[in-house]
């Protein structure tokens, strides 16, 4: 009887022990012991979408293919910029049904959606480890959006439902600061520049930029600000910097030619209205952020991203083109039958120069000191300014009804 008795008990812990195994392979892996984790096997979600022109691969591991993944870790942080708090889940088997080998059951009765954590809004961040390929999952506006772990670490995947791009608006003066209150529409698009994108999305909700001088403004090539009028904001930020952003395959002329569709995708180059952080050397971009302004001639455009890497755009303004009017003239031999006239508010920027000492325009060291925007009302009285900037919410848009 005692035997019989052991006998059970013993088959009853040989079918937990393997119970326990599948769960926790099942499980998100946690090398570091850090709290949020990656999953630890090497099966993909069922879940049929795209993440940076990645498609998704559906296959299962076997044992050695698992171990080798734990070697392939990545740690990825997600953003969150819209106005509401986010809960983020992650997209898994579950371990049973993916654990039977002969089950009947369909494969997307095979998916759960596990709780991972709530990003906070407006710019809340959360970075954890995981594997490429492994899928995510949130809802915003009545939709649920999907994004997939890449290839390689470092990526930040920005959460903006439907969208792609988030806006910013500012206001600065103009003609020597005679003029106020001109608009600026900024598209802020995060892939292009994921670093750079949320440093500038950082600074404009901490109000950094409110104020800014116009300091370099050098017309058919850059207008550059980024110095804050705020010592306090001055000093925090000076020194923090972002890392670098690859040069990254976009479909470039989606946002040049008044958001047609292109299958154009190639390394991004700049064009006039482009924003970009600029830096000294790799992995030194802080606050100050150059335009690329109206006429900027091709040899100057191919120059920019290529002699200093760390350049990479992470904005556009809207409405910065040119329009090309015509003037017939009553000499046909004339070649002044054509004027170029820019809608860009860029051309009322009044220009010092190139910064000092290399134009004569203000010193950049003397603007970071405590006195720095009374030194640029006295010995630059005509510079202007950026007024002031804010983000504007995404909203959530019509609910599904599906």
């Amino acid at each position: 009887m005692n035997t019989a008795i052991a006998i059970i008990l013993l088959s009853l812990l040989a079918v937990c022990h393997l119970i326990s195994v599948v769960l926790s392979r099942s499980q998100p892996y946690d090398a570091n012991g850090d709290g949020i984790r990656g999953d630890g096997n090497n099966k993909k979600p069922f879940w049929p979408v795209s993440f940076l022109g990645q498609d998704t691969q559906y296959f299962n591991a076997n044992n050695e293919d698992w171990r080798k993944e734990i070697d392939t870790r990545i740690r990825m942080t997600f953003r969150n910029d819209l106005p509401v708090a986010i809960d983020l889940y992650y997209e898994s088997e579950n371990p049973i049904l993916a654990a039977a080998a002969f089950t009947s059951a369909p494969r997307s009765s095979a998916i759960s959606r596990k709780f991972l954590v709530t990003i906070s809004s407006n710019g809340g961040e959360v970075t954890f480890q995981t594997h490429p390929g492994h899928k995510f999952s949130y809802n915003f506006g009545g939709f649920t959006h999907f994004a997939t772990a890449p290839a390689t670490s470092g990526h930040i995947k920005t959460l903006l439902g439907k969208e792609t791009e988030i806006r910013v608006r500012c206001t600065t003066t103009g003609s020597g600061s005679t003029e106020t209150k001109l608009p600026l529409d900024i598209k802020v698009i995060p892939h292009w520049s994921p670093h750079g994108a949320s440093h500038f999305l950082d600074l404009v909700r901490v109000g950094y930029y409110n104020g800014a001088a116009l300091s370099r403004v050098i017309p058919g090539f850059l207008a550059q600000f980024g110095i804050s009028p705020d010592y306090d904001l001055k000093m925090e930020y000076k020194d923090k910097v972002i890392p670098d952003d690859p040069r990254i395959p976009v479909d470039q002329d989606h946002y040049q030619d008044q958001g047609h569709e292109h299958n154009n995708k190639r390394p991004i180059t700049f064009q006039p209205g482009m924003i970009s952080f600029a830096g000294n050397n790799p992995h030194t971009r802080s606050t100050e952020v150059f335009i690329v302004m109206p006429d900027t001639k091709q040899v100057y455009l191919d120059r920019f991203g290529t002699i200093n890497p760390w350049e990479t755009p992470f904005a556009i303004i809207e409405n910065f083109d040119s329009i090309i009017i015509t003037n017939p003239s009553p000499n046909p031999k004339s070649n002044t039958n054509t004027k170029t006239i820019s809608k860009s508010v860029a051309n009322k920027w009044h220009s010092y120069g190139d910064a000092n000492p290399l134009g004569s325009g203000p010193s950049r060291d003397r603007m970071f000191q405590k006195d720095g925007y009374e030194y640029l009302k006295k010995e630059f009285p005509k510079m202007d300014y950026i007024e002031e900037c804010h983000v504007i919410d995404i909203e959530p848009g019509m609910l599904s009804t599906a």
